[in-house]
């Protein structure tokens, strides 16, 4: 058969079905295009780079257009498959509110679709150019590494200025010079180096895939990219400890703070460069030699078959790739919206006592020049209303920024315990409404306040008449000020310490049962050491009795509330 006929067999029936499907994907992944538009804006994303990311996949798909070609084969059952499992998870997403799991689901269709509409061969090109869209992902699922990197970080800046004369004391997240004036400086989350090390991910796996032959030099060079963008980080902090011992902390912290970030790109390019260069005069192996064959799926049975006209099942395993599209579409635009659950699971109170201290209501002055929080007991009441001692402005129960922030039907209740020996328990209850934005990780905001975080730790607490309670723990602490950051989530019928879990559990709640599931995150600080014995105990005494008061209210003590 000539070319051209090959041609015709290929593009005939599967080009139009192609097109329909792109037609109807573009429609429904439009929501998709727009999210990822906005959080590329969002200076707290990091994710400037993210404009350049699709460009470069398309670049990837043009560079390898006539392998593409050559690769076509029949419609792929298995493919068709993975685009419904794409579509669950999308849907999942969509009518969840989490847009990064929509996101993620879009970057599986676009290896899927190909994959069941032209065979096994195309999808195994695809890979590639769809996984590399994983660089527009938002960041903030994996803010848990930003602790174990600033750790690294400091450490080993620690032990090179000590090598270099320059005498530093390491506490925590923090450098502190033993000579003169010196320094004392914190590694912030922003300093971590995860934000560099994704753009760097995506610079390295795009100089590997056109620079180096064969795929198992460019998976090392990829994978390379996380020590040397930790080394870059590492090299660009130590230049800020060397500019604050020599200069001052203000020009450290100031100018050169600000425009360093090149830093890391600078070295870590160099030794990239440097790393290919020794990767490409590598000679090539027996084992590189199979994982290319594995990879491009290259045997005389698939050529063969790639030149038989598409049959019956063929064009109807086709036609199933748009037509589930198009469901989901359509469904999507006329389902009604999720309706919101009640809130009779829980009550919106706390205790009047607990581990022995006596609580009181704190309240907040939303004067922006003052925003002042102050105790209940210690106002006077002027005009049947409390106001601030330091304004005169009227007082809140909850704080500016939360009012301004979280929607308004977000509910709350807090209360500060203290004790006689110094013993500070600040007991907090946030109930969500109809956004998922009523709730969300304490960690998440724990930086903007000027707080560090240094020790993560999970556990379970042993309660009287229940199950044990799972807690997810912090250390948090600024300059001489250090306490504990407690919390765990709550909904009619489950309780977790996992953010993740919860966010699973209501996308779930969302698109299979159309319903809005409330949940209460309840937060516990106190300030005292996560490795102190008795902070377990207090957070203890705290949880078992806001079950025990929630039990005598009417509440469910089996388990859940």
């Amino acid at each position: 058969m000539s070319r051209s006929g090959v041609g015709s067999v290929k593009w005939g029936y599967g080009s139009g079905i192609g097109a329909v499907t792109l037609v109807v994907a573009l429609a429904l992944f439009s929501p998709v295009f727009k999210w990822m538009a906005f959080e590329f804006t969002l200076p707290r994303n990091d994710l400037s780079h993210g404009w350049l990311i699709p460009p470069v996949a398309l670049y990837f798909i043009w560079r390898r257009r006539k392998e593409l070609y050559q690769a076509v084969l029949k419609p792929d059952w298995r493919g068709v498959v993975a685009v419904l499992f794409g579509l669950a998870f999308f849907w999942l997403g969509c009518r969840g509110g989490q847009l990064r799991l929509s996101q993620v689901a879009m970057i599986w269709e676009l290896w899927a679709i190909p994959f069941a509409l032209y065979g096994s061969r195309v999808a195994r090109l695809m890979v590639f150019p769809a996984a590399y869209l994983c660089f527009c992902i938002p960041l903030g699922f994996l803010d848990f590494f930003t602790v174990p990197l600033r750790l690294f970080t400091v450490r080993s800046t620690a032990v090179l200025l000590n090598g270099l004369g320059i005498a530093v004391l390491r506490e925590g997240t923090g450098l502190r010079s033993l000579q003169g004036p010196g320094f004392n400086l914190d590694i912030a989350d922003p300093c971590s180096g995860l934000r560099s090390l994704y753009a760097l991910g995506a610079v390295t796996a795009a100089y590997a895939c056109v620079t180096l032959r064969g795929l198992l030099r460019q998976w090392v060079l990829f994978i390379s990219a996380v020590p040397l963008a930790v080394i870059g980080n590492s090299v660009r902090i130590l230049t800020i400890m060397l500019v604050a011992n020599f200069c001052g902390m203000g020009t450290a912290t100031a100018y050169y703070h600000d425009y360093s970030g090149w830093v890391v790109f600078i070295v870590a390019l160099l030794l990239m460069f440097r790393l290919g260069g020794w990767l490409e005069r590598r000679p090539l192996r027996d084992f590189e030699h199979y994982l290319e064959d594995w990879w491009s799926g290259t045997s005389v049975r698939e050529e063969a078959s790639g030149v038989r006209l598409w049959q019956l099942a063929d064009r109807v395993k086709a036609t199933l790739v748009p037509l589930s599209l198009c469901i989901v579409l359509v469904v999507q635009f006329t389902l009604p919206p999720p309706q919101l659950d009640d809130a009779d699971f829980i009550e919106l109170q706390l205790p009047a006592t607990v581990a022995g201290c006596y609580g009181d209501a704190p309240l907040y002055c939303h004067n922006e020049q003052c925003l002042m929080r102050v105790m209940s007991a210690d106002l006077s009441m002027a005009d049947g209303e409390q106001v601030c001692p330091a304004c005169g402005g009227r007082l809140f129960h909850v704080s500016l920024g939360e009012a301004t922030k979280l929607p308004v039907d977000t509910q709350q209740a807090k209360q500060l315990y203290c004790g006689g020996d110094g013993l500070e328990i600040d007991l907090s209850l946030v109930l969500s409404g109809g956004s998922r934005m009523s709730i969300h990780r304490p960690e998440l905001c724990i930086p903007s306040q000027g707080f560090r975080m240094s020790r993560v730790k999970k556990m379970s607490l042993p309660l009287p008449g229940r199950g044990p309670l799972p807690i997810h723990m912090v250390q948090v602490g600024k300059s001489d000020y250090n306490f504990v950051l407690c919390y765990w989530f709550v909904s009619r019928n489950y309780e977790t310490a996992s953010h993740t879990v919860r966010i699973l559990r209501d996308a779930w709640s969302r698109s299979v049962h159309n319903r809005i599931s409330r949940w209460a995150m309840y937060v516990v600080v106190v300030n005292r050491g996560i490795d102190d014995p008795a902070t377990t105990d207090i957070i203890t005494e705290v949880a078992a009795e806001i079950y025990r008061s929630n039990s005598d209210k009417g509440g469910d003590n089996s388990g859940n509330i």
